[in-house]
């Protein structure tokens, strides 16, 4: 559990960048949002590191009632949220009205995202906007958690995701794929 909660990973399934399983044009030149969510700071970390390469504008989600510090605490209360199938209220709201790109970030608690990211999700309006998930986890694969948010949100398209384990070259070579380095 504790490489769940608070390790960090990434894979690269393929080189070519694909949405909802098809080619896709680059995303070169579009308005880029990252928006993460991070409790012991590893997401954090990533999302500073990709905003860095793409120039994208960065938000942290955060938790209306914040997560415990004390690691046993948090667990406690992430388990409770999936069991109860929970949306944890959130500090603040992201506008999203001038973004084309979404990438969205978090830790992989119990093989899938924290419930606040479904939050997020379902508190904005993706519609016509392009979702590029990004997790870091011990050795959780991210696909589980791709396949749930893409039945929380509605009228967006979802872009390659991946799990970052600090590999800096491999997050270059992701983000090249979607054409969102920075030039």
């Amino acid at each position: 559990i504790a490489s769940c909660l608070v390790g960090s990973e990434m894979c690269i399934r393929d080189s070519a960048c694909k949405i909802d399983g098809e080619q896709q044009a680059s995303l070169s030149g579009k308005k880029v949002l990252i928006a993460y969510f991070s409790w012991s700071g590893n997401t954090k970390a990533a999302a500073e590191k990709i905003q860095g390469l793409t120039g994208g504008d960065i938000y942290r989600i955060e938790a209306a009632d914040p997560y415990p510090g004390e690691y046993d605490a948090t667990t406690d209360r992430a388990k409770q949220e999936q069991k109860d199938n929970a949306r944890p209220a959130i500090a603040g709201k992201a506008d999203l009205s001038k973004y084309d790109v979404i990438m969205v970030g978090y830790p992989i608690w119990w093989y899938q995202e924290p419930m606040i990211i479904d939050t997020f999700l379902e508190s904005g309006d993706f519609s016509g906007k392009t979702i590029v998930p990004f997790c870091t986890s011990g050795g959780s694969s991210i696909d589980k958690s791709i396949e749930h948010m893409k039945t929380v949100v509605k009228g967006a398209s979802f872009a390659q995701g991946f799990r970052y384990d600090g590999n800096d070259k491999e997050m270059n070579q992701w983000l090249n794929s979607l054409g969102l380095l920075k030039k």
